[in-house]
């Protein structure tokens, strides 16, 4: 999980976000009170500023990504002994299938912008 959390998570640039462009909107970095978002935080708001769905935004890529980083936060900070446990491989699996399905959400509204119309992107297989 370490790893997934640093390629996926830890990669979300916050500066994506609050940059402005002729067809995307921007979000501030500070909330009401002066403290600063966290990336995913940030992601979430541009996503729905600047994409029309029936599906939820937060359910569909927020929510797995944030699980990835709250997962990871626990062995990050405490040390554990090694413990065998077959049931890590299906969870773990679960996680990935998630985390698949978010990126390629991701891919899926960029590669459907109308700015992007001719743009060719691989078509890649589960």
């Amino acid at each position: 999980m370490l790893a997934l959390e640093k390629i996926i998570v830890h990669n979300i640039n916050y500066k994506t976000f609050t940059s402005a462009t002729r067809f995307i909107k921007s979000v501030e970095r500070k909330d009401d009170k002066g403290n600063l978002k966290g990336s995913l935080q940030l992601m979430s708001e541009w996503l729905k500023q600047n994409i029309r769905t029936n599906e939820n935004i937060d359910d569909l890529i927020i929510n797995p990504l944030k699980f990835i980083r709250k997962i990871r936060q626990v062995p990050a900070h405490e040390i554990f002994s090694n413990q065998y446990d077959k049931s890590l491989f299906k969870k773990q699996n679960e996680i990935m299938l998630e985390t698949y399905k978010a990126v390629r959400s991701i891919r899926l509204f960029f590669a459907n912008y109308p700015g992007n119309r001719d743009i060719e992107t691989p078509e890649y297989t589960a």
